[in-house]
């Protein structure tokens, strides 16, 4: 299986004009292999934070060899999301995780 992680941490508070308070998270995908890596994050949209910043939201970033590429979103959907490379033959063989909240 390709070498590669991701990361979850809070990376912000956000105040919500009705008094709802949601936490922005940083996702960190870190690839290790000499492979591309388009990494896709169901149920959220993300922006790109750091050196590639800032861009466009989206749902799925193409992470390059031996790099680091870190994506914040908003916790506005509760449930169990999974993140995942796009790859069928890397999801096939385990390259995914899970992110949960209420």
């Amino acid at each position: 299986m390709p070498s590669a992680s991701a990361a979850v941490k809070t990376a912000a508070l956000r105040f919500m004009p009705d008094s709802m308070i949601q936490l922005l998270k940083r996702i960190r995908y870190v690839n290790t292999s000499r492979m591309f890596h388009p990494m896709h994050l169901h149920g959220h949209t993300f922006q790109v934070v750091g050196a590639h910043a800032p861009g466009p939201r989206k749902d799925t970033v193409l992470v390059p060899p031996l790099q680091t590429v870190e994506v914040e979103f908003d916790t506005d959907n509760p449930g169990k999301w999974i993140t995942h490379c796009h790859n069928d033959y890397h999801l096939d063989s385990g390259m995914a995780t899970f992110i949960a909240y209420t």
